[in-house]
């Protein structure tokens, strides 16, 4: 249930994003991703992930998803996740998928969050924690997430009053450490 909810999530995304222009721009786009533009690659992995101006290549979309992951892109790290998680590209694989999604939900990607609270809700990738996918619910709804919103209320009937306090003091914990580590303006 949950692989076909990120798959779903994933494509409307990707289609949404990948629009482009002529051949010459898709040209500029892979010199950019090849010199090693993280943006760039992420984009280029969207591509070939929705077959836009180019031939659907998922494994070659899994290629630059990784290389703009490793250099810390979020939205990449996001969709590499997808990837590991319905076996578009690479081997189908629930734990490599989650730290994924976590590296991106720890730089605020709502995506990311909202899809880790339902791993770990549904303890697919990650040891089931009720109170950790509230918190990651929880964080993805601050930032506009609807549907997040709504699996906070769901959830929120199952759990105890302590369970979600711990799940509030943890967003409240990883939203100080996050607006710590901001740099500060002069």
């Amino acid at each position: 249930m949950l692989s076909k909810i990120i798959a779903c999530m994933a494509s409307v995304a990707i289609l949404a994003v990948a629009g482009c222009g002529g051949k010459r721009e898709l040209a500029a786009l892979r010199t950019q991703a090849e010199q090693g533009k993280a943006e760039a690659q992420c984009r280029l992995g969207l591509y070939y992930f929705s077959g836009k101006r180019v031939v659907h290549d998922e494994s070659e979309a899994a290629k630059w998803f990784r290389k703009a992951a490793e250099q810390g892109n979020s939205k990449a790290q996001y969709k590499l996740g997808v990837c590991f998680d319905v076996g578009a590209g690479v081997i189908e694989d629930k734990i490599e998928a989650v730290q994924w999604y976590r590296k991106a939900a720890e730089q605020g990607n709502r995506e990311a969050q909202f899809v880790l609270g339902l791993c770990y809700y549904g303890g697919e990738g990650v040891a089931g924690d009720v109170s950790e996918a509230y918190k990651w619910f929880l964080l993805a709804s601050i930032s506009g997430d609807k549907q997040a919103r709504t699996e906070c209320t769901a959830i929120a009937v199952k759990m105890t009053a302590a369970q979600i306090a711990e799940a509030e003091a943890r967003a409240d914990k990883w939203q100080q450490e996050k607006e710590q580590s901001r740099p500060t303006k002069e």
